[in-house]
């Protein structure tokens, strides 16, 4: 069983993942959920100028991973048990195209969810649905602290 029961209409990162949306790294990334469920997650990111290499020009390639792995980490916590939390022990990320402007939609999905780890994929794409950057991230469970 999840954590915690499912409400598709809450966006608060917060709701999901307690104390994000005072951490540096959700605020930096403007981190909003657009949609979760069990082993799901849906978000989105504005670029920010902040966030590309020289003024005008495209995202930093690990602002787009931390990105994705924000997403896929909501997605992780979804399927995890109560008193579980989860370490990254591998992440993966492949990038297709430059993000250059707008907002950047990220879709995570747990793939498969074994008693010690958890594997889960994402992609990264433009408004109007082109494929940026895909990633995947083996997770290790591990009792929370």
């Amino acid at each position: 069983m999840p954590q915690q029961d499912f409400d598709p209409q809450e966006t608060s990162v917060s709701a999901w993942m307690p104390g994000l949306d005072t951490s540096p790294v959700a605020r930096t990334l403007g981190f909003e959920i657009l949609e979760v469920g069990e082993g799901y997650c849906k978000a989105r990111f504005p670029v920010q100028e902040e966030f590309k290499r020289f003024p005008g020009e495209v995202v930093q390639g690990g602002f787009l991973a931390a990105m994705l792995d924000s997403t896929m980490a909501v997605a992780i916590i979804s399927v995890l048990e109560p008193g579980q939390t989860h370490y990254s022990i591998e992440l993966k990320t492949n990038y297709f195209r430059p993000a250059t402007r707008g907002w950047l939609l990220a879709e995570a999905q747990v793939i498969h969810k074994g008693a010690r780890t958890v594997f889960a994929e994402a992609t990264l794409s433009t408004e109007d649905g082109r494929l940026v950057a895909k990633a995947s991230t083996t997770s290790l469970i591990a009792p929370q602290e």
